[in-house]
């Protein structure tokens, strides 16, 4: 994660706090090899995204950042 991203998300927060400060996704995921990261929202069963996490999925997404939705599911017996 560069400089460029994190002065995006800062700006985002500085510019509309309000509206930016829930909804960031749950995980973010570093690759030393790549020096990549990825940002991931889980949602377990029953779980949907919330308005305030599709914005930020999209505006990481807009921003060139890999993001993704993990759907976990419940174990069956």
């Amino acid at each position: 994660m560069g400089g460029e991203l994190l002065s995006k998300v800062s700006r985002q927060f500085a510019m509309f706090y309000g509206q930016s400060c829930g909804g960031l996704p749950d995980l973010t995921l570093w690759n030393p090899s790549t020096n990549t990261c990825k940002f991931v929202e889980v949602k377990g069963p029953g779980d949907r995204l919330s308005n305030k996490q599709i914005v930020w999925l999209s505006r990481l997404a807009s921003w060139g950042c890999q993001v993704e939705v993990c759907r976990v599911k419940a174990q069956t017996r």
